[in-house]
């Protein structure tokens, strides 16, 4: 997104640059009717020319010294370019030789005045997320070659972080605590791993990294077989292999974004007498508060409050940070009558869009698990904490194929799991208003107890 507002941004600040060099030129004379052709023509050259002075890699955007000799030279070349077009078709001859001169002049200025206020607005710590943050791990050898390589612009490049480890030995468990940190922090969005030890390194690495949404990537010293290669990029002049990506980014992520808030905002405003409504009900119908309130985990793991209308009798709700949590089953005492309803009918869950508002949780994503059972499963499923790369949703891709209700069995937990470790992989907007309106049609269908 941000790459294009610069690319729209520079055609649109040498255009604008045209026309008031054109409005102060001619301003009490006529302007010669190729001067509009010009500014159309100038613009399309300049987009198509600025691209090949590599003005546009995300990862130089806030250097200057890479920015301003390149948009300079692609400005200068974009206004030859146009001239040289101009004179071929012999129109050239009733240009104003000093509008063009002022032209380029003016572009220049507006273009390094561009580049400087891009470079504030990246350094702002409100803005800050738009750059790149990388951490590289690895023996100290494999580490050393790869900052060589990267050489001055280790800083620009958004390096961060550097963990050198011994040659020959496996990472340690603390090591990874603190690289997990980090990234839970959100202080590090890409980690690469410069090594050839798939064992003790990259594997132990990689189990960790799947646990978050963040980039993962290799710097081959060797050939490594077994290891997962989504393809190649590039730190500055290092090469890279591509392990792990951001399951939802970019434009995908405004998308799902837009739809989970909106869609939110609206259900909220039109079902607001229901909620009402059950609300009171829930008063009347046992003592104790309407919502019930219980600590789980959101993206990368964090924890968040989820809350749901009360379905359970008060003195036997567990705790909302409680270190055991019962699942709720078929007949369980513990459930009101109107809370057996309101799990059927899915309308427990309804409070759920207030998280969806406040952007902990989005409409469709894996169920959020109670945070004892996610310390339990963690150590039993594969890719248990996989789940967490993406915002918990208010219904998944496991619920609408039968895998609600109960999970008493590690099989019907591994089953959940797979189908949202699934979601995760292949995620698509289509995929998701079909998760929506299968939720809707079957809501009606489901066992009493999740």
């Amino acid at each position: 997104m941000l790459l294009a507002l610069v690319r729209v941004g520079d055609i649109a600040i040498v255009s604008l640059a045209g026309l008031i060099v054109a409005f102060v030129r001619f301003w009490a004379d006529d302007a010669p009717p190729v001067l509009g052709t010009s500014l159309a023509i100038g613009g399309l050259i300049a987009a198509n020319v600025f691209p090949l002075f590599r003005v546009y890699e995300p990862r130089r955007l806030a250097r200057l010294d890479h920015q301003i000799p390149r948009v300079l030279a692609a400005w200068l070349v974009s206004l030859g370019v146009l001239l040289v077009v101009l004179y071929a078709f012999r129109v050239g001859q009733e240009l104003s030789r000093l509008w063009v001169g002022y032209w380029l002049l003016c572009g220049w200025g507006a273009l390094i005045t561009s580049r400087l206020l891009l470079k504030a607005a990246l350094d702002r710590p409100g803005l800050r997320h738009l750059g790149h943050r990388a951490a590289v791990v690895g023996e100290a050898g494999a580490v050393d070659a790869c900052l060589e390589r990267l050489g001055s612009e280790r800083a620009a490049l958004g390096v961060v972080l550097v963990m050198r480890l011994e040659p020959g030995r496996p990472i340690p468990a603390g090591e990874l605590d603190r690289l997990e940190e980090r990234l839970t922090a959100r202080e590090v969005d890409q980690v690469v791993l410069a090594s050839a030890d798939v064992a003790g390194v990259i594997e132990p690495a990689l189990r960790r990294l799947r646990q978050v949404a963040v980039e993962g990537a290799w710097a081959p010293q060797a050939s490594c077989p077994g290891v997962p290669m989504l393809g190649f990029t590039a730190l500055g002049d290092q090469p890279l292999v591509r392990l792990l990506e951001r399951p939802i980014d970019g434009w995908h992520y405004l998308i799902k974004e837009a739809l989970d808030r909106s869609v939110a905002l609206l259900a909220l405003a039109f079902l607001a007498p229901l909620l009402l409504l059950v609300a009171v009900a829930v008063r009347l119908d046992s003592p104790g508060p309407a919502l019930y309130r219980q600590t789980r985990r959101g993206l990368n793991r964090e924890p968040i409050d989820v809350y749901k209308f009360r379905t359970m009798y008060a003195h036997l709700c567990d705790r909302p940070d409680a270190a055991h949590v019962r699942q709720a089953a078929t007949g369980d005492p513990r459930i009101t009558r109107l809370g057996r309803f309101l799990r059927k009918t899915s309308i427990d869950e309804l409070p759920q869009l207030i998280n969806v508002l406040r952007g902990e949780m989005s409409l469709v994503g894996p169920r959020p698990h109670a945070v004892a059972h996610d310390t339990h499963y963690a150590g039993l499923v594969g890719d248990y904490l996989g789940r967490h790369r993406v915002k918990p949703g208010v219904t998944g891709w496991a619920q609408v194929n039968g895998l609600r209700g109960e999970t008493d069995t590690l099989e019907k937990m591994r089953a959940r799991v797979e189908h949202d470790l699934y979601y995760v992989d292949n995620w698509s907007l289509l995929l998701d208003l079909q998760i929506l309106l299968r939720t809707l049609l079957t809501a009606a269908d489901q066992p009493a107890a999740r």
